[in-house]
């Protein structure tokens, strides 16, 4: 009985080592997020790009919503809150008051993704729930400056029960069984040509995609492999007997299959983000191993050189007055923020029997734990296509607005990607393709007037231009329908 007891507890353990790479991860990610999107600062988050404060608050605006961005609608003061989310986001890397930097960074995040909503994907979503649940993790009990003011830790425990970083591993559970359970579309469950399609859409195909989209029969075993791998495969991270041996295998898993994800498709960092929390699982036995790989000596220096170069009053705070358990009615409420998540995600699956009730959405939806999994559910686009802009300069010539000033062509891009400077504007330009956006349109035209305007003389002012989009449909068997061209939007600049 004891054992059956010891086994199912040490699926609440973790590893502190595994806990601190997940920090480094998560934040690491943080960092290169916020520089991808600074490239674009512009466009994305001041006044002058796609989707201004007062149209945010006109369109896409939720009472529950809060954003520190929406203070001042300048460049300036967009690239001063970049720049302080930049050092809490280092912060948290190097484990520098740990759990104060964790919930600032979630906080600018949060901030970060109600400013611009219309460029938000699966990734984002992520991100923002392992960071959430990050606050709950004694994670900067290893690799951090934190750690650096205990004791030698040589001897000390590295596996401890944690609440939080279990409730991590049920958030990325959740994630892989809902997306299954919403793929309910014939093409995942009988025809099995989901892949066929996903990798049909040229707009996100990468060179991995193009070689595996030769092979439809391959497609076919891919799609049944991924829909029951989404079902079954977090099963692995609950098998209390041989803990480490079957989360080694679910590590490597869903990691292979990410990648596999990352190589075919472009969809941004969702599958990066998706590696990084399974880094919470990494079982201590891997750290013994590593441990045999750099000289203790190495490891004894590096840590006596940061601790030099450290403040002695910060050095000097008594380390051995902190717990590292969290208390019991912080896990009471980490078990009730739980329960609430997955209440959450059943409502997603359209049970009849289960609905959340209005005046309970507002917790979620506040702190930005709300979420639907549907990457590529009930079943892919199979719309695929690219913008063409044709637009009217002063003098008279006619160009590709959408090009910036190319010589205007029907023709499909040999490379659609590059039409796109970063996956958000790819995602963006797909949002005001939905009819429920189309009022994102005008804004979108006012800022292509406003952009081009602003960077040519009088005489190459821009007029006016449409926006139209080839809508290329797929068919079975590699075939497409008839290329048709739908016009969306026509702007006039003056």
């Amino acid at each position: 009985m004891n054992k059956i007891k010891e086994n199912l507890i040490s699926i609440f353990k973790f590893d502190l080592r595994s806990l601190a790479l997940t920090r480094i991860g998560i934040s690491t990610l943080v960092l290169i997020d916020l520089i991808i999107r600074a490239t674009e600062l512009e466009a994305h988050y001041t006044d002058f790009g796609i989707l201004p404060r007062i149209a945010l608050l006109e369109l896409s605006w939720d009472n529950w919503f809060f954003s520190f961005h929406l203070i001042n609608g300048s460049f300036l003061f967009q690239l001063f809150l970049f720049i302080v989310s930049a050092i809490f986001a280092i912060s948290l890397l190097v484990g520098f008051k740990t759990r104060i930097s964790t919930i600032i960074c979630w906080i600018l995040l949060l901030s970060l993704h109600a400013r611009n909503p219309m460029i938000l994907q699966g990734g984002d979503v992520l991100l923002r729930l392992l960071l959430f649940w990050g606050i709950f993790i004694p994670w900067g009990e290893r690799f951090s400056i934190d750690s650096l003011k205990k004791s030698d830790l040589k001897n000390k425990q590295n596996e401890m029960f944690s609440l939080g970083a279990f409730a991590f591993v049920v958030q990325i559970s959740l994630m892989y069984l809902f997306t299954g359970l919403l793929k309910t579309g014939d093409e995942w469950q009988k025809d099995y040509t989901a892949i066929y399609y996903s990798l049909s859409l040229e707009q996100m195909r990468l060179w991995l995609g193009s070689i595996v989209y030769k092979y439809p029969e391959f497609m076919k075993t891919l799609t049944f492999t991924t829909i029951w791998l989404e079902l079954l495969g977090p099963l692995f991270f609950f098998i209390p007997i041989k803990r480490d041996f079957f989360r080694a295998i679910g590590i490597l898993t869903f990691a292979s299959f990410q990648f596999g994800i990352f190589l075919a498709l472009r969809v941004g960092l969702f599958p990066i983000v998706s590696i990084c929390s399974l880094f919470i699982m990494v079982p201590g036995k891997f750290w013994e191993y590593s441990n045999h790989l750099i000289p203790e000596k190495w490891i004894f220096q590096i840590k006596n050189f940061i601790r030099s170069k450290i403040p002695h009053k910060y050095m000097d705070y008594d380390y051995k007055t902190r717990k590292r358990k969290n208390p019991v009615f912080i896990n009471i409420i980490i078990a009730v923020l739980l329960t609430y998540i997955i209440f959450w995600n059943l409502t997603t699956i359209n049970i009849p029997s289960i609905k959340m009730f209005e005046k309970l959405e507002w917790p979620a939806v506040m702190l930005r734990i709300d979420q639907k999994w549907e990457m590529f559910a009930p079943f892919p686009f199979k719309d695929d296509g690219w913008y063409v802009i044709p637009g009217e300069l002063r003098n008279g010539e006619e160009i590709d607005v959408f090009r910036e000033g190319e010589k205007l062509s029907w023709e499909k891009p040999e490379n659609q990607i590059k039409d796109y400077k970063i996956y958000r504007w790819r995602k963006y330009m797909r949002t005001i393709w939905l009819k429920t956006n189309v009022d994102h349109r005008l804004h979108y035209g006012r800022y292509l007037c406003r952009k081009w305007n602003r960077e040519n003389s009088y005489e190459n002012q821009l007029m006016g231009f449409n926006i139209y989009y080839m809508k290329e449909e797929t068919l079975p068997d590699y075939k497409t329908a008839e290329i048709e061209k739908v016009h969306l939007w026509e702007h006039k600049c003056f």
